[in-house]
């Protein structure tokens, strides 16, 4: 009994430790950049709406929920399966390539004036003269104050008298640059897609997927985080060969 003792006020000591080991380290501050999943929340393709059932109640004695979701719907990862089908499936990104440093372009006044709006070459080249070059394996985040209309998802969506939805997006030579002059990880927006709202061919997540990098969609809270010096984490449900999966991203500041 003694031995048990001591055994029990070992690990109770060690927890202690560990408690507040990780209690230092989580005063660094947190920013989620993950929406709720909800049954109105903008949908790219609105022929799989989010269902949630009760399927238990407390009366039953615990309260339980099923539900209903398409992979590339809320916030979300696009695997490189996406486009590609020898591209890698959502549950084989490393745990190593979830993670990257924050770059965060804010195009928020230009994708006022233009929906259409495409960062440019261009426009890279002089935040990278700004900030500085963007570092190999970081997470370029295009933010163009399109979340602020995540609740009204007819704005959101913003389509013409034909259908075709209107946001802005990275065009096609700067996913090229980022991908293979610049090595990141992953590209991620606060839109529905790293395409422009209006793209037929796709061609951001073509370039993009097929170096089997991925992409983050439908992010938030971007305004809390610096041009560089964050770190983002990627959380995607873990589905066997899926072609993406709804994430919990947050990101720590420094």
């Amino acid at each position: 009994m003694r031995r048990v003792i001591l055994c029990v006020a070992a690990l109770a000591s060690s927890l202690t430790a560990f408690a507040g080991d990780q209690g230092r380290f989580w005063k660094q501050p947190l920013v989620d950049l993950t929406h709720a999943l909800e049954s109105t929340m903008p949908q790219y393709s609105e022929g799989h709406p989010f269902f949630l059932q009760k399927i238990s109640d407390y009366d039953d004695g615990y309260l339980s929920y099923g539900f209903c979701i398409a992979e590339h719907v809320g916030t979300h990862v696009d695997a490189p399966r996406h486009f590609w089908r020898s591209g890698k499936s959502v549950d084989r990104i490393t745990l190593e390539e979830l993670t990257g440093r924050a770059v965060v372009i804010n195009v928020v006044e230009e994708s006022r004036r233009n929906s259409d709006y495409e960062l440019t070459l261009d426009d890279l080249r002089s935040w990278e003269k700004r900030f500085g070059p963007i570092k190999r394996n970081s997470i370029v985040v295009l933010r163009t104050g399109w979340e602020s209309k995540w609740y009204r998802p007819r704005e959101f969506l913003n389509k013409d008298k034909s259908g075709t939805m209107h946001w802005p997006g990275f065009s096609c030579d700067v996913v090229d640059y980022l991908a293979h002059n610049r090595a990141v990880r992953a590209l991620g927006t606060d839109t529905l897609s790293i395409d422009p709202g209006r793209s037929a061919s796709f061609c951001a997540h073509k370039i993009l997927l097929k170096t089997n990098k991925y992409a983050i969609e439908g992010l938030t809270n971007l305004e809390k985080l610096p041009p560089q010096g964050a770190t983002i984490v990627v959380s995607p449900l873990k589905v066997a060969g899926g072609s993406g999966a709804p994430a919990r991203v947050f990101a720590l500041i420094p």
